[in-house]
């Protein structure tokens, strides 16, 4: 498949969104397959349920910014890290305000706001109620983030959480 991205679509770049995980097949697989091909692996850790560090988010704005284009991102099975992605991306490396970016977190993508997946629009939102005037997003996470209070603020409904986790056997 990324043959024919790399023909069709002149893809130069994949970002795996799961991090390295030499133990995992499609890892190794993905790996060889880019070698083979050319193409630049990145590969960073995200999360679907939890909120990443601010060194993370620092790391995930720096590969936006300097990633070579065509990129294609995936995290291989869901709608929400790649959805969180999107959403840097659009704001940080094409410009969009945030609030458009946002557009990337939504149930027609299967990303559901309600459920524990919604901690990831909970972010974006903290931010843009409590930034002050002129504060950058990375500005905030750099000086104002605390992850963990915002975890222990949110608070998903517990039965969409579990039909999305259960019924709907997302990750």
């Amino acid at each position: 498949m990324l043959a024919w991205y790399q023909k069709h679509l002149n893809i130069r770049s994949i970002v795996n969104l799961r991090g390295v995980n030499e133990s995992r097949g499609f890892y190794r697989l993905e790996e060889e397959a880019c070698e083979n091909l050319g193409l630049t692996l990145h590969s960073i850790s995200t999360l679907s349920r939890g909120l990443l560090p601010a060194d993370c988010i620092n790391a995930l704005k720096l590969l936006i910014e300097q990633v070579e284009t065509p990129a294609l991102a995936h995290c291989k099975s869901g709608a929400d890290r790649a959805g969180f992605f999107a959403v840097l991306w659009r704001h940080w490396r094409l410009g969009e305000p945030l609030t458009q970016a946002l557009e990337e977190l939504h149930w027609k993508y299967g990303h559901f706001k309600t459920a524990r997946t919604g901690l990831l629009d909970f972010f974006f939102q903290s931010y843009l109620q409590t930034a002050r005037p002129g504060q950058t997003l990375i500005d905030w996470v750099n000086t104002d983030y605390d992850p963990q209070a915002l975890e222990r603020e949110f608070k998903p409904i517990p039965w969409i959480s579990w039909v999305v986790d259960t019924v709907l056997r997302r990750e």
